[in-house]
């Protein structure tokens, strides 16, 4: 005996149907698996990348805590190393105005009576020698003011060049940063 064709047709529709579900589950629950696993792994990758982040953060927040310090010490020794030349140079103007500090032009003496300079018998040790003419206190002046500027850009200079080897340490004479 033949079966029904109509049964027949609702078995494998049935079959059919328990198919596509059962695909259906599996697939749902090997896609939720894979989820799982991938965010897992991306959560442990995301963690250390984190954990690197705040290393890198830290490492360089000290650095740059350590470069400030580093430019507040330069500016602090250029501070003091600027008051203490300018009270030098201050003492020094006094010295000069006040005929302490006296600045001689070695050999120099004063013209003969036929306009032309007079011989001179310059001392071999080369101190002060009788001869040699004493500089007015308007010029000491403005050389110790020379000197001063010459004094202050050199102080500078030093401050600028710790400035930069402060920015790079490993830089020594000779090699550009």
């Amino acid at each position: 005996m033949i079966p029904n064709p109509w049964v027949l047709l609702g078995v494998v529709l049935a079959w059919i149907a328990s198919l596509v579900a059962v695909g259906t589950w599996q697939r749902h629950d090997g896609a939720a698996e894979t989820v799982a696993r991938y965010e897992k792994r991306d959560n442990a990758s995301l963690i250390q990348a984190n954990a690197t982040i705040d290393r890198l953060n830290r490492e360089a927040r000290a650095v740059e805590q350590a470069h400030a310090k580093a430019l507040a010490d330069i500016g602090a020794k250029h501070a003091k190393d600027r008051e203490q030349r300018e009270a030098q140079h201050r003492r020094d103007l006094a010295d000069a105005r006040d005929g302490a500090l006296k600045l001689y032009v070695p050999g120099a003496c004063p013209a003969a009576d036929d306009g032309g300079p007079a011989p001179t018998d310059t001392a071999a040790s080369g101190g002060h020698d009788p001869t040699a003419g004493q500089l007015p206190g308007s010029v000491v002046a403005d050389l110790l003011d020379f000197a001063d500027d010459a004094d202050r850009n050199t102080q500078q200079l030093g401050a600028c060049q710790a400035v930069v080897l402060s920015l790079y340490p490993s830089t020594t004479k000779g090699e550009s940063p």
